[in-house]
């Protein structure tokens, strides 16, 4: 999405840039924009949904700044079966450890939680939500 590159190329930091490329020699200095992680943390969580959407589906990246900026969105997605099936078709474009070192979904630690708590309990939890129970019945997590 031009408009989301054009963000980050506006993001840019050439010192940053140079430091991230001794961490990963696997690529090439020329797909390195140079944003560190905390801003693009900041950017993926103030990306509106669609544009969001739009960008998880335009895959292959060219640059560093974009697969990271991809793990955070994905990492955000609060829905546990469209995390799943963003996560599976971005794997495969993974290429670094700082790219899968970023990555953690919220919604797998929600899930596991709620997997580790017996479901005859989940009812009776003081503030325990639909929400809750849409995971046992839907089997969304």
């Amino acid at each position: 999405m031009k408009e989301i590159l054009r963000d980050l190329l506006s993001m840019a930091d050439k010192t940053y840039a140079d430091f991230s490329a001794k961490l990963t020699p696997n690529i090439d200095r020329g797909n390195f924009l140079g944003i560190k992680v905390p801003v693009l943390r900041n950017y993926a969580k103030k990306l509106d949904k669609t544009a969001a959407e739009k960008f998880l589906n335009e895959l292959p990246h060219r640059y560093f700044d974009e697969n990271m900026l991809h793990g955070l969105i994905v990492s955000e997605i609060k829905d546990y079966n469209f995390c799943v099936e963003k996560l599976t078709e971005f794997l495969p474009y993974v290429d670094n450890w700082a790219t899968t070192d970023q990555m953690s979904p919220g919604i797998f630690k929600i899930c596991l939680i709620r997997a580790m708590v017996p479901i005859s309990y989940r009812s009776s939890f003081p503030g325990s939500s639909t929400n809750m129970s849409r995971c046992v019945t839907k089997n969304s997590c």
